[in-house]
């Protein structure tokens, strides 16, 4: 697998906007299950981590309770 990730940051009339983007090259056996199969796998993947990024980025913020998950 190789896979290419780049984010901008910028201002927002809330705050700050992300802009994220992924290249993400899959070869063998995983890679011939083809695009179709693997899209849900990883936009599902992709949500929750920004779903994570999302909560330290507000706890840090003091916007939101920290505590265990």
């Amino acid at each position: 697998m190789d896979m290419t990730t780049s984010f901008t940051l910028s201002d927002s009339a809330d705050g700050t906007s992300m802009a994220w983007e992924a290249d993400v090259k899959i070869a063998g056996p995983v890679g011939a299950m083809g695009q179709r199969v693997l899209q849900p796998i990883v936009n599902q993947q992709v949500g929750q981590v920004l779903a994570a990024l999302e909560k330290r980025v507000t706890e840090a913020a003091g916007g939101g309770a920290s505590g265990a998950e």
